[in-house]
C-alpha cells in the first residue's frame, strides 16, 4: 500500500494505527528538519487558535516540497531502523554497572553540562532504578529560538558523548531533553534540562528526592 501524503497526514482523523505511525513520522522530520514549521504548530495548539492553525495546516498540506521531504525522511527511518535503539530496553540497561553514588553523578553531569540549580531525583521501580538530574543551561547571545535550538541540540548531543567517554557504564544509559526557551535580561537564551539514567548508587547516604512508583 502506499503511504500517506503530509496532507494526508495532517487531515488525518482517529481511527486506525496508521494515524499514530505517520503523525510520528511527520512530528519527527518537522522536529529534525524544520523546526520553525513544528514551532509555529505547537504555537497555535498551544494558544488554541483554531482559525490560524486551520489556514496553516492547510498551507503545509499543498506544499509539495514537504510533502516529498516527508516521503524521503520516511524512507530513511525504513532503511535504518535496524540501526535504533530504544534506551529503556537496550542493553546498556540489562548489562551490570558499578555502583556509583548518585551525587558523584550529579557533580559530573553538572561540570560537562555547564548547568545551574541543579537538582537529582532518584527513582524507585520493580526493574531498575533510575535518576533524573535537572538544571538550567545558560547559553550564549540568543539569535532567535531555530538557531538557539540547534545549538542547544548539539550542546546536549555533545554532553552525552562526553559521559558515555567516562569511565562509568552507566552513562551509556542516559538520554536528555530541553524544554520551556526563554531569553534572559542579558539577551542569552536559556533552557531547562533534564538527563534521565540507570542508577546503581548501594547504601549511600545522599539528598535525593526519592518517588516510589
Amino acid at each position: 500500500a502506499s503511504r500517506y501524503t503530509a496532507k494526508q497526514t495532517l487531515f488525518a482523523k482517529y481511527g486506525s494505527w496508521d494515524f499514530y505511525k505517520y503523525s510520528f513520522a511527520l512530528q519527527s522530520y518537522l522536529y529534525n528538519h524544520q523546526f520553525e514549521t513544528f514551532d509555529k504548530l505547537q504555537d497555535l495548539i498551544r494558544a488554541n487558535d483554531v482559525k490560524n492553525y486551520d489556514s496553516y495546516r492547510e498551507a503545509l498540506s499543498n506544499n509539495t516540497q514537504l510533502n516529498a521531504e516527508y516521503q524521503t525522511y520516511m524512507q530513511q527511518l525504513i532503511d535504518n531502523q535496524d540501526k535504533y535503539n530504544v534506551p529503556q530496553v537496550t542493553n546498556d540497561y540489562l548489562i551490570q554497572h558499578a555502583p556509583k553514588p548518585l551525587a558523584e553523578v550529579k557533580n559530573e553531569i553538572v561540570d560537562v553540562a555547564n548547568i545551574k540549580d541543579e537538582k537529582i531525583t532518584k527513582h524507585e521501580s520493580q526493574f531498575f532504578n533510575t535518576f533524573t538530574v535537572e538544571g538550567k543551561y545558560t547559553g550564549g547571545t540568543s539569535k532567535g529560538e531555530s538557531e538557539d535550538w540547534k545549538t542547544m541540540s548539539k550542546k546536549v548531543n555533545q554532553t552525552l558523548e562526553q559521559l558515555s567517554q567516562k569511565g562509568w557504564s552507566g552513562y551509556k544509559t542516559v538520554t536528555a531533553y530541553f524544554v520551556n526557551y526563554r531569553v534572559n535580561a542579558a539577551n542569552q537564551f536559556e533552557y531547562d534540562i533534564v538527563f534521565h539514567g540507570v542508577a546503581t548508587e548501594e547504601k549511600e547516604k545522599t539528598t535525593t528526592i526519592v518517588n516510589m512508583n
